[in-house]
């Protein structure tokens, strides 16, 4: 997964949380911001003590950890369409082998749900319930599978030479989005949910690492994590855009050189963002989650204090 975390000080997260930003709106049409709040967004929290998956509301209240995973890394939280369940990826206990898990979102009742010899990551529950999209390379390479919410009926839906990472569905559960490397660099493309039409959406004229798409429940744009190569040829810090889903209108909502922002989530409104932050070159290195409007104005701190906060889901 291209995660893009690097460090952040809880100072720095603090003292750039109420910056407000000037919008090329494009021709994306936004809506008016609303007050952050409704849902739930689960996330993963990387402290000094191990691994563990947090759930907090949408206003930044109520953090809590449902479930502890000292040894196995989870990664990935997505939600049910009910909202009671979670799946994620995490490794098998004594194996360097990822493998896909769900769990009740109280953190009971975990089940492994694939055993992958080549391993399975990325996952993503389908709006309507019914499938889940993930990420294998049990043919070599990375390619992406959808199956049934228990694990069951299989099927491979890209096959190309390059890796092909971090499904999203599209809210009527009908389209995926997805990051591949497939012509040279990583860029976002969408395809249907049966692998067809496989289409190229961002075009970067310089290297460029577009990844970690997210379709916004209002089924009109595309949130993703763009880092540009400088004039130096040195990778920049990421920000968060979004995008038509046609490709077109792309804005940059974040527009910082120094931070880390990846991995969108979008709140059930698709008025609001939230994603992980982490500064370059500042120790000691932690990322924590903060909020934006559409607008690209109001970016604000939500949670998280120590170490790696990050993969934010927003329940739709």
């Amino acid at each position: 997964m291209l995660l893009l975390l690097a460090g952040i000080s809880t100072g720095t997260a603090f003292a750039q949380a109420s910056a407000a930003q000037a919008l090329d709106q494009g021709n994306v049409d936004l809506p008016r911001l609303s007050i952050p709040g409704p849902g739930r967004i689960a996330y993963v929290n990387d402290d000094t003590t191990g691994w563990s998956i947090h759930v907090v509301d949408g206003d930044g209240t109520n953090d809590h950890v449902i479930a502890d995973f000292p040894l196995i890394s989870p990664n990935n939280p997505s939600w049910s369409s009910d909202g009671t369940r979670l799946v994620f990826d995490a490794f098998e206990e004594g194996s360097s082998i990822r493998q896909i898990y769900v769990l009740e979102d109280d953190g009971s009742n975990v089940e492994q749900i694939t055993s992958d010899p080549g391993g399975a990551t990325d996952p993503a529950w389908s709006p309507d319930g019914s499938r889940i999209a993930f990420v294998s390379t049990r043919d070599g390479n990375p390619e992406i599978y959808v199956m049934d919410a228990d694990g069951s009926d299989q099927v491979r839906l890209t096959d190309h030479a390059a890796a092909d990472l971090e499904p999203a569905w599209s809210p009527d559960s009908i389209q995926l989005a997805f990051s591949s490397e497939r012509d040279g660099e990583a860029e976002i493309y969408t395809m249907l949910a049966n692998g067809s039409n496989q289409t190229r959406l961002t075009t970067d004229a310089v290297e460029t690492i577009d990844s970690t798409p997210a379709w916004s429940p209002s089924g009109q744009w595309i949130a993703f994590c763009s880092r540009p190569l400088s004039s130096s040829g040195q990778f920049r810090g990421a920000d968060i855009h979004i995008m038509n889903t046609n490709g077109s209108g792309i804005v940059n909502l974040t527009k910082t050189n120094d931070q880390h922002d990846c991995g969108p989530t979008w709140s059930s409104d698709s008025t609001r963002i939230v994603y992980s932050r982490g500064a370059r070159n500042v120790a000691p290195s932690s990322s924590v989650l903060f909020s934006v409007g559409v607008d690209g104005a109001e970016a604000t701190y939500l949670v998280g204090s120590w170490r790696y906060n990050f993969s934010p889901a927003w329940l739709r």
